[in-house]
């Protein structure tokens, strides 16, 4: 066999390999969709061509294997919030019990990881709090950076916070802390902790990217986000998934996404009225507030990390 020959083969078979990844993600993100708005026909018919993949792409099983049991676990978390819903629980208790079936998400990837026998990285190691990022004009420790992160997290949200009529703060306070633990533990565990290390190791780091930045957008659809927030979410996934690679640490996300959840409570997305705030020109009004500040907060991490 000539080179010339040799080296269309093998670009033949990476052709067919990405072709095939592409594939994979578009179910995985349509499974989200229709997951979240509990098309259950859809559901089925995205699960049976992840199996058929699964069956004739004999390369790739471990990643369609995380996909499917992804989309499964997401199918019995929609299940039982729906009968937590038809108890009469207060709307803190049941938003609580919601964001801590994301276990379910977990242990769902964590238990696919035993059955193919694969090692697993939580990224759960301390980071090196006086290492340097470097920045397109200058560089900055990652401790100095959270701050920065939390002065301008509370910047943004100070401007809603102060428009409520907080009644008890205590309950407040002890509600949105209690949320914001258990959602920004199990989220950065499973998106940054799970799926972005497996796939940067077994597949590539830029696909591990966006997989983790869109998957993690298209799943606040579950909770009722308008498609045009969970297109800004997306691109927070980004900037975590590029920050934990860059630290090698969910622990700096972690605390950011802590931060975020945080004033999400005290700002009124998030409320003991509302539970998840649906109210399109509330979030209208905040998402033309993130929007200029985030695309310029990415535009400097996709120079500085992506350089």
């Amino acid at each position: 066999m000539s080179r010339i020959d040799s080296f269309e083969e093998t670009a033949m078979v990476l052709m067919r390999k990405y072709l095939s990844l592409s594939i994979l993600a578009l179910f995985f993100f349509l499974g989200i969709v229709v997951t979240a708005f509990k098309m259950w026909f859809g559901i089925i018919a995205v699960l049976l061509c992840l199996l058929f993949m699964y069956v004739f792409n004999t390369n790739l099983r471990f990643i369609t294997s995380i996909f499917i049991s992804f989309i499964v676990s997401l199918s019995f978390f929609q299940l039982i919030s729906i009968f937590i819903h038809n108890y009469n629980l207060s709307t803190e208790v049941e938003i609580l019990l919601n964001r801590s079936l994301l276990l379910i998400l977990v242990l769902g990837i964590l238990l696919t990881h035993l059955i193919h026998k694969k090692k697993l990285s939580f990224l759960h190691r301390l980071p090196e709090w006086n290492k340097y990022i470097n920045l397109p004009f200058h560089t900055i420790r990652i401790s100095s950076f959270l701050l920065v992160v939390f002065f301008v997290n509370v910047l943004i949200l100070s401007l809603f916070i102060f428009q409520q009529e907080i009644n008890d703060i205590q309950t407040m306070l002890f509600f949105g802390l209690l949320f914001s633990i258990i959602n920004a533990t199990l989220e950065e565990f499973l998106w940054r902790g799970i799926l972005l290390s497996s796939l940067a190791r077994y597949v590539s780091v830029s696909y591990a990217i966006i997989i983790t930045s869109i998957g993690f957008g298209l799943m606040h659809l579950v909770i009722d986000m308008p498609i045009l927030l969970c297109i800004v979410f997306s691109f927070g996934g980004f900037f975590y998934s590029v920050l934990v690679l860059k630290t090698k640490s969910i622990y700096p996300t972690l605390l950011i996404h802590f931060m975020i959840n945080m004033g999400m409570v005290l700002s009124g997305w998030i409320g003991k009225e509302k539970g998840i705030s649906t109210d399109y020109k509330h979030l209208l009004k905040t998402f033309n507030v993130f929007l200029p500040i985030l695309f310029l907060f990415h535009f400097v991490f996709i120079n500085s990390f992506c350089s």
